[in-house]
């Protein structure tokens, strides 16, 4: 039956059942988030924190750097981690700003308890604040310097409670004596990296510091509190710069950093000093160690790059006076800070990944026996692919090590919440997915168990699917007839020669034509239109024969040019409801990258929406689109602003004009940003990608967007067989105000007719009540107020509503259910009932 006519039927009901509430606005909103397992950024410092020393109150780890969020709290650049709770505070509004150059590089404790926070920064103070507990509050007029890029690097407390400062600031050492600050009278010649103070109380200092006022000292110093003096002529080679600074239980000095020397004595990156001379510690390596710390049993802790013969420690080593030995398997990424709680527990900071096996977020712990992440529970690292099964599960891929609070190599799934590991799966770093008619699923990829590009995953076995040449780029779709297309930056898969893109038939692999070809080219996105060709985009200038700048069509035999093409290498495509294509990325407009964003006509491109960056698009680039059930669309990647309007990350196109999604999506780098949408059936939108907020709250790698007015379709009565079978009564996505509603019903005997009942309350009537034909236990489960009729075809009927897009549509419900009529020559043989749904309009 024609729409018009079904929309025409239906409308006295809809007018009966609005109400005033249901003309209610419906705007999305994110839903909370997982927390980081750390922190989302780099970690410049750790300072265990004790502030009232012997008192009843357990000591917390404090870790400062460059981030704006710690488990699930937002702040600025530091943060607190309590041990006892494995969970994150913030300490105001924390220092500095995020997402900027700011950030916290050093920490100490006063002799009051109060925390001092050091760096690159100007608020609450100039470079330098102290945390009473309660506020910041500045220290005095702060470290001046010339350029705002000059930082403060490391602080020292000594013995009568003076603060002393050292790093890139103008005077690069200063003292605050609890009212001012004082400088040295004798000028250091370069930044103060490392303070340490020894048992007498005197202060080293170490760095570039190359002369201080006359006397040479080469990296690092000694002050006695009335002159500086040299250490035996310093370190020399590498950088000439001592970075890190340790005093051991029997009062030597532990300088670490880039030198090749110390005394004239060779010492790899660290060496000891006995009060008369320095000493190389352990055997000899290649070595640049960051940080240093102190065990209470006198060990020596060391984090960053130690090679001790052929050992590689991994970033964590250890030194007992005697000897050198790691922390289990070590850590993956760069250490540049350590610290050791009363307890013996170890914390190292960076930029790390994992530890030991264990997926985190740039902070760890060795809690003696075994390494662990600290708060979270959720991603560690971008999800580049997401996926929403046919089930209603979530699968996520990208290159994490840990989802929700399970470990979860590079694959996850999440099923009634709770995310968790794909057993067998293989680890390397997941592109796109898909899913097959069968309900197995595929994934784009590089493995690193594998020569495979493409692999299956059909709920218990792993299976290769192919291998390819080059792996950048790569993308996957399945056809309405099972065919898979991939595309990526290969030359060769599978076998065959193939030149970016191939079809597997579910036999073997083949090209499609000559391919995509260009300078440094590669596909990065494909997409099936309504007519089943393919489309692909990526960076390109011909598709088989002809010319096609960076988009083209596939229609199963020969490759097409879609006008100009596009303005810049693709990234993401997506075909709307009426056959259109939309390409969007990025270009380069001859001073910064703009993003972009355009529909193909079937005739020409048509750029969305207006712009005030100087391009045709975004202020940096779009790597994802998603089309909604009511005709909108979704943009996304890394961007600040489109049209002049603010829109971190995200933003709706309604047709007219884009709008953002709030405070959007927003992180810390330069690649911070959405990588992939998908849409759930329930009314949410999901995004992956490389960010820790979502409207402003932590949301770590992966968010939602919802709505307050979701569609729905559910199932109140039974249904019952017929002479075919049961009668079952289905929906799809839906129903959505400016959407297609479809629903289908099987069971249908050859020959037989349908009809459809649409009503405002439910009903329990016999079938036998109607007519003597009715079968036993049937029932009319809908009141009968539009009756259509249906015309089955292969025992199946497919029933299509579109729902206009009107807001007083929200919330209206409608009892739909099947009944079957099985005709026995030119009278009623048999009258069946399917379940009976009840169908609520939502909008999105």
């Amino acid at each position: 039956m024609p729409t018009d006519h079904i929309l025409g039927a239906l409308a006295p009901i809809a007018c009966a059942l609005l109400t005033g509430s249901a003309a209610a606005q419906c705007p999305t909103g994110w839903q909370p988030g997982l927390g980081v397992p750390g922190v989302d950024g780099s970690v410049w410092t750790t300072h265990w924190w004790d502030p009232d020393g012997s008192g009843p109150a357990q000591g917390k780890l404090v870790v400062g750097g460059a981030f704006g969020c710690a488990g699930t709290v937002a702040t600025a650049n530091i943060a607190v981690y309590d041990p006892a709770t494995n969970g994150w505070s913030a300490l105001g509004q924390g220092v500095g700003t995020v997402h900027t150059s700011e950030s916290v590089r050093a920490l100490a404790t006063l002799p009051n308890g109060d925390l001092v926070a050091a760096g690159r920064f100007s608020s609450p103070g100039l470079r330098i604040a102290r945390w009473d507990g309660t506020s910041w509050s500045p220290l005095g007029a702060g470290l001046p310097g010339s350029t705002g890029l000059e930082a403060a690097r490391a602080l020292a407390v000594l013995p009568n409670g003076d603060l002393v400062a050292g790093g890139e600031f103008t005077d690069h050492l200063s003292r605050w004596d609890g009212t001012a600050w004082h400088p040295w009278s004798e000028r250091l010649s370069a930044a103060v990296h490392a303070l340490a103070v020894m048992p007498n109380g005197d202060l080293i200092v170490g760095g570039r510091v190359a002369v201080i006022g006359s006397s040479f000292v080469n990296g690092v110093a000694r002050w006695n509190g009335t002159s500086w003096t040299g250490l035996a002529g310093g370190v020399a080679g590498g950088n000439m710069s001592v970075d890190a600074l340790a005093v051991l239980p029997t009062g030597d000095l532990v300088a670490a950093g880039s030198f090749l020397r110390a005394g004239g004595v060779p010492a790899i990156g660290i060496a000891r000093w006995d009060g008369t001379r320095w000493q190389e510690l352990g055997t000899r390596g290649s070595s640049y160690p960051a940080a240093l710390a102190v065990a209470a049993n006198g060990e020596l802790i060391v984090g960053g790059q130690l090679t001790v013969g052929s050992t590689d420690f991994r970033g964590t080593a250890r030194w007992d006076g005697t000897s050198w030995s790691g922390f289990r398997n070590g850590v993956q990424g760069a250490v540049a800070a350590v610290a050791v709680a009363p307890g013996g527990e170890v914390y190292f900071g960076g930029s790390i990944a994992r530890a030991g096996g264990v997926g985190l977020a740039n902070v760890a712990q060795w809690t003696g026996t075994s390494w662990s992440r600290l708060g979270g529970g959720g991603f560690d690292a971008p999800v580049s692919t997401l996926l929403v099964r046919a089930d209603g599960d979530v699968f996520a891929g990208g290159s994490f090590r840990v989802a929700g609070h399970s470990v979860a190599e590079s694959f996850a799934l999440e099923t009634g919440g709770q995310w968790s590991a794909i057993a067998g799966a293989p680890r390397g770093t997941v592109n796109a997915a898909a899913e097959r008619a069968d309900g197995s699923l595929l994934f784009a990829g590089e493995f690193l168990n594998s020569n495979s590009v493409l692999m299956s995953w059909d709920g218990t076995v792993w299976q290769d699917l192919a291998s390819a040449s080059r792996t950048q780029g790569l993308d996957v779709v399945v056809a309405d007839d099972g065919d898979v297309f991939l595309g990526g930056s290969f030359d060769r898969v599978g076998g065959i020669q193939a030149s970016l893109v191939a079809r597997h038939d579910g036999t073997g692999w083949s090209a499609l034509g000559g391919g995509l070809r260009g300078p440094a080219a590669r596909c990065e996105a494909l997409a099936l239109a309504p007519s089943g060709d393919l489309v692909a985009g990526g960076t390109f200038t011909t598709a088989g024969t002809v010319a096609a700048n960076n988009v083209a069509r596939w229609n199963g035999t020969q490759w097409f040019a879609m006008g100009s093409g596009a303005p810049g290498p693709v990234h993401a495509l997506a075909v709307l409801a009426d056959g259109r294509v939309l390409a969007a990325g990025a270009l380069w407009n001859g001073s910064i990258n703009v993003g972009f964003v355009q529909v193909w006509d079937g005739t020409q491109w048509q750029t969305l929406g207006t712009t005030t960056d100087g391009g045709s698009g975004f202020g940096s680039t779009v790597d994802a689109l998603l089309t909604l059930p009511d005709g909108g669309l979704i943009a996304a990647g890394r961007f600040a602003t489109l049209g002049g309007t603010s829109a971190s990350n995200a933003a709706r196109w309604d047709g007219l004009v884009w709008s953002p999604f709030g405070a959007g999506l927003d992180g810390i780098g330069w690649r911070n940003g959405v990588r992939t949408l998908a849409w759930s059936p329930t009314g949410e939108v999901l995004f992956g990608g490389d960010f820790t907020t979502a409207g402003g709250a932590t949301s770590a790698h992966f968010a939602r967007l919802r709505t307050p007015c979701p569609a729905s379709a559910t199932d109140y009565a039974p249904g019952c067989s017929g002479n075919a079978g049961p009668v079952a009564l289905s929906a799809g996505d839906g129903p959505w105000i400016g959407a297609v509603f479809e629903s289908t019903t099987v069971g249908f005997v050859p020959g037989g007719l349908g009809a459809a009942v649409f009503g405002a309350t439910p009903s329990a009537t016999p079938l036998v009540n109607l007519h003597p034909a009715g079968g036993a236990g049937c029932v009319l489960a809908a009141s009968p107020d539009v009756v259509l009729a249906l015309a089955p075809v292969s025992g199946i009927a497919v029933l299509q509503l579109a729902i206009p897009q009107d807001l007083q549509l929200v919330g209206v419900q409608l009892r739909q259910q099947t009944l079957t009529l099985e005709l026995q020559g030119p009278q009623l043989g048999g009258l069946f009932a399917s379940n009976a749904m009840l169908v609520t309009i939502g909008a999105f």
